[in-house]
């Protein structure tokens, strides 16, 4: 499996443990704000009927919801976030396997997490997902996602947004037996 990643992003195994299920790049400063990160995640597929809630809002959202909606909730749960706010939603044409377009599905929001090391304090980050479902001999979600810690010079949501889809429109499976 293969993405183009920005140029200015640095491949953060080589600075510490990241789990076999993704591959994460760091921002090594080329672009406006701070610690940007690209995490291509490979997941099982999200489990759809069940309702989601994000955290810090009343509104629970119920079908029909998308998986890349469910997967930004179930990253909120992950980062505990105090609060999570999807801005906005979409699709875009992805040709991930061989001559077939696929549809990945996509989503920018805010979370309001933990600073990282800190027992106290918030940071928001602006979080760019997209997710892409296979049906191969196994079902399997790709994730990408752009995390944008929230500061005084940032990447507007439109150039979050085509980054996130230029990223995404370049996901390409060389060898579809990879999942079984």
């Amino acid at each position: 499996m293969r993405c183009l990643i920005p140029k200015s992003f640095i491949d953060a195994s080589d600075m510490r443990q990241v789990p076999d299920n993704q591959e994460v790049f760091v921002d090594s400063g080329a672009l406006p704000g701070k610690d940007i990160s690209v995490v291509v995640e490979l997941t099982d597929p999200i489990d759809l009927t069940e309702a989601i809630t994000l955290p810090g809002n009343v509104v629970t959202l119920d079908q029909p919801h998308t998986r890349a909606v469910a997967h930004f909730a179930a990253l909120a749960s992950d980062n505990t976030a105090a609060v999570a706010e999807v801005i906005s939603s979409g699709t875009l044409r992805s040709q991930v396997v061989g001559e077939g377009a696929v549809v990945a599905e996509t989503v920018i929001g805010y979370q309001a997490v933990a600073k990282f090391g800190k027992r106290s304090g918030t940071l928001k980050v602006r979080v760019a997902l997209s997710c892409t479902h296979l049906t191969l001999p196994h079902d399997v979600d790709i994730l990408i996602s752009i995390n944008c810690p929230v500061f005084e010079e940032e990447p507007s949501d439109d150039e979050l947004d085509r980054t996130l889809q230029a990223i995404t429109a370049s996901l390409k499976l060389d060898d579809p037996t990879l999942f079984g």
